[in-house]
């Protein structure tokens, strides 16, 4: 960087002796003036002909914490010194670096031992591996959260894990529009090209990645376990993608509702398309055990995908406002996949439950909104229970859904031994529907009972090539029908 800079200093010395410039610092910048006598001001005078020379948009600083009294020892408080080490840098930016080590925040009282990065570009934060580690009596306090950033753009963290001790400290039960600022690293207002690499969230009192807004974030390998709220929370950001990972067990240890692994709340108007959440991909993350759902998209979110990714205990769920879902080439392992949104795609997923509880739900909301144009196609749903019950829980069930495909699904034991029983794929209410080619197989013993492959229920519904295969027997046991 110093060569580079050196080079550009010469070339503007150069240039400013050729064409008769005078050059002056302006700060970290340079200005090259000269007396232009064919431009002049209102008074007939040469006007001064100002060209300003840019620093580069990296700043050279890099900042040791540990120069600023860090000891890293897993013992000291090193809150004041990496807020010294944040407090110097200006607000284009530069490195903050962390030593291998482990550096504890706070001493256990309500002092102001936050991480806050109010208004600089450029950061970029380096971890080497370093954990930062709450005080385990810290108060479940404001004053007390992990980095928080506002109205900063070119943000790069790696490798770097930071543990909020939610384990040992008191449940945050107080002041709740305080304590949701207690997450581990959150992205507020006006933070643009957020890039984290290798970056763990552990325990965070809230949430492990907060995203209010902003846009143009990528997490690559990150993980957030056992936070109290979300794994990710997505407010009304934008162009997000998380790339490899985990968001698990969120709301395992303590938490509060919703407890997932990611809600994309989408806060405000629904109405307001320019203000939801848009454009955000998961690919190839871990969704394990978290409490409450895996992925949850609310309030008018729209073009969610989830590619390659793996949902165990719970699964994803939309709302009616959430328009264009996708979810593709995903397994769910003991949980479901339930859309009330519009235009969503489920496609090539493998579900698979020893539990017997696993399902493609497709409904409308309560509030009579989704529910419509969504494709079913190519699923895999696998029941490994003992055996069929009544009560079917490894199914695809539409219900008040318009316009929904069910094409080319292959479902193994579902259904139920019972005539009355749920069925394999079971439509109800719903108008315009679409179910061909579809398979239902069993190679559990049945005992000479009826087998519900298929039960529809709705106007202009096409049914055309589904059948019930018998595998004990290797035979076809039926055509299904409307």
């Amino acid at each position: 960087m110093k060569r580079r800079n050196l080079l550009r200093n010469m070339l503007v010395f150069i240039f400013a002796f050729i064409f008769g410039y005078a050059v002056k610092k302006d700060g970290e910048n340079m200005i090259l003036q000269r007396l232009d006598s064919n431009i002049k001001d209102k008074d007939s005078n040469s006007v001064v002909e100002e060209i300003k020379v840019l620093t580069d948009q990296i700043t050279d600083i890099a900042l040791n914490v540990k120069n600023f009294g860090a000891k890293g020892d897993g013992v000291t408080d090193d809150s004041n010194a990496i807020k010294s080490a944040i407090a110097s840098l200006p607000s284009t930016g530069g490195s903050l670096i962390f030593p291998n080590g482990k550096y504890i925040q706070g001493n256990g009282t309500d002092n102001d031992c936050s991480f806050i990065f109010m208004k600089i570009n450029n950061i970029k934060i380096i971890g080497n591996g370093s954990i930062i580690e709450a005080h385990p009596n810290n108060p479940p306090s404001p004053n007390c959260r992990g980095f928080w950033f506002e109205n900063c753009k070119n943000v790069s963290i790696e490798h770097l894990t930071y543990n909020g001790r939610l384990d040992a400290r008191n449940e945050p039960v107080n002041d709740k529009s305080n304590i949701n600022q207690q997450h581990a690293f959150a992205f507020r207002e006006g933070c643009q090209q957020v890039s984290l690499t290798n970056v763990t969230a552990l325990y965070a009192m809230m949430d492990g990645f907060n995203c209010a807004g902003g846009q143009n974030y990528v997490f690559n390998n990150c993980i957030s376990e056992y936070s109290y709220r979300q794994g990710l929370t997505i407010g009304n950001a934008k162009n997000l993608k998380f790339i490899g990972g985990s968001l698990s067990k969120t709301g395992n240890i303590k938490g509060t509702l919703p407890k997932c692994g990611v809600d994309v709340e989408a806060d405000g108007d629904t109405s307001d398309i320019a203000n939801q959440a848009r454009y955000l991909t998961f690919e190839g993350v871990r969704f394990d055990d978290n409490a409450g759902g895996g992925l949850n998209i609310h309030n008018g979110a729209r073009f969610v995908s989830a590619k390659n990714c793996n949902f165990s205990g719970t699964g994803v769920f939309t709302i009616g406002t959430a328009i264009h879902t996708l979810i593709d080439s995903c397994i769910f392992s003991n949980c479901s996949c339930e859309v009330l949104g519009d235009f969503a795609i489920i496609k090539d997923n493998y579900f698979v439950s020893d539990n017997g509880n696993s399902q493609i739900i497709v409904r409308k909301a309560q509030d009579g909104t989704g529910g419509r144009f969504t494709s079913i196609e190519g699923n895999k749903l696998n029941n490994q229970s003992v055996s069929l019950g009544k009560k079917s829980r490894v199914k695809i069930f539409i219900k008040e859904a318009n316009f929904v495909k069910v094409l080319d699904n292959h479902i193994l034991n579902g259904g139920s031994s019972d005539a009355t029983g749920d069925p394999a794929i079971q439509v109800i209410n719903s108008k315009g529907a679409s179910i061909k080619n579809n398979t239902c197989v069993i190679d559990i013993p049945i005992d000479g009972l009826a087998v519900r492959g298929l039960s529809v229920n709705g106007d202009g519904v096409l049914v055309e090539g589904n059948m019930l295969l018998d595998m004990k027997l290797h035979k076809l046991i039926k055509v299904l029908k409307h």
